[in-house]
């Protein structure tokens, strides 16, 4: 089946009707049994819980369409002979990265970000401190995040990030993410709101002309305990690049290479 039209057509809501149509004529379905000896979520409901995750991830309001997939995907579902489904593969492509840092106007960036700051007053109930969303992955207000402040749109008329974000942690689940993995998907998402509040300044203990450092280390030390790194080393890669190969040289960034970068 290929699902095609210029956005706002209905491609998105297209192939959960055609995912739908196909988990329901597919005949008997198969009950997998998880460690724990309780029934898992059959196959056709892991492959259409997949959607909302995808969606969080690779859709968001454009100027033409509230809920536009800014990304391509090609959905595989593998049958036995006797028509029930025993298998499902999805792979995205094309993903539109530019989107991350640089927000139109009237549009958002991805789902998820706003999803989360929905989701900032709850607790994730694998959590045994009981510590809610905004404090535990360091947040403060949606306006103070240049990432999705730029078009100063956060709300969506038919979009509700807060039961959006309860059906993302619970499709998460269906498709067998444990607490790990998604605690260290919300950290990744966490450190990218933090990594685009970086703020540069003129090293003026530098020799180099125009060379920057980091003048908010506050926010570098979040931006490093959300990706499990090194701060010093963040900050190397982050405001200078290695010359040469074998004796490597590191050479500062100007403001305007620093922001590319």
């Amino acid at each position: 089946i290929v699902i095609s039209g210029e956005s706002g057509a209905g491609k998105t809501e297209t192939m959960k009707l055609a995912l739908q149509y196909i988990a329901e004529v597919s005949g008997k379905r198969q009950e997998d049994m998880n460690e724990d000896g309780e029934v898992k979520a059959s196959l056709e409901e892991r492959i259409l819980k997949a959607n909302p995750v995808m969606e969080a991830f690779g859709n968001a309001k454009t100027t033409r369409n509230n809920n536009s997939s800014r990304f391509g995907k090609w959905t595989e579902i593998k049958f036995d002979k006797g028509g029930a489904i025993i298998g499902g593969s999805i792979v995205n492509y094309l993903l539109e990265k530019s989107r991350v840092v640089t927000t139109g106007e009237f549009e958002r960036n991805y789902h998820v970000f706003y999803q989360l700051f929905a989701g900032a007053d709850k607790t994730m109930h694998e959590d045994d401190d009981n510590i809610n969303i905004k404090k535990k992955y360091g947040l403060g207000e949606k306006k103070d995040y240049f990432y999705i402040n730029q078009s100063d749109t956060f709300e969506v008329d038919g979009i509700n990030d807060e039961r959006d974000w309860d059906e993302l942690i619970e499709a998460m689940g269906v498709i067998e993410m444990d607490a790990d993995d998604i605690h260290n998907t919300l950290s990744l998402v966490a450190a990218v709101l933090h990594l685009g509040n970086l703020q540069y300044e003129i090293d003026t203990a530098s020799s180099e002309e125009d060379k920057v450092v980091i003048s908010n280390e506050d926010q570098l030390s979040l931006v490093a305990r959300f990706l499990e790194v090194p701060a010093e080393e963040l900050k190397r890669c982050l405001t200078t690049r290695g010359v040469g190969t074998h004796s490597v040289i590191y050479v500062g960034y100007n403001d305007e290479q620093a922001r590319g970068a």
